[in-house]
């Protein structure tokens, strides 16, 4: 191991919660200035998919999963939560 290279940071050390796992498959792009984040995530805990035109769509999805039950019907955009313009599709 090199002594110079970097050192982790704790929230790398820290294990990953399985019930935070996503499957995100893309699709191959046809367009090469097309959007790179189309295709479908899935929950591995809850299997709840949703299929994603871009990356806003793709983080709207994994907040909605992950938003605590309380916050689901509340105010909050998930928008606000990753910094994002776009709305999810329905």
């Amino acid at each position: 191991m090199d002594e110079e290279a970097p050192r982790r940071g704790q929230e790398t050390d820290t294990p990953l919660p399985p019930d935070r796992a996503f499957v995100v498959q893309l699709r191959a792009r046809s367009d090469p200035k097309g959007e790179l984040f189309v295709g479908r995530a899935e929950h591995l805990a809850s299997g709840a998919a949703e299929h994603f035109g871009c990356a806003a769509e793709l983080l709207a999805f994994m907040a909605k999963v992950l938003a605590p039950p309380a916050a689901v019907g509340g105010t909050a955009s998930v928008g606000k939560v990753f910094d994002i313009d776009r709305k999810p599709r329905r």
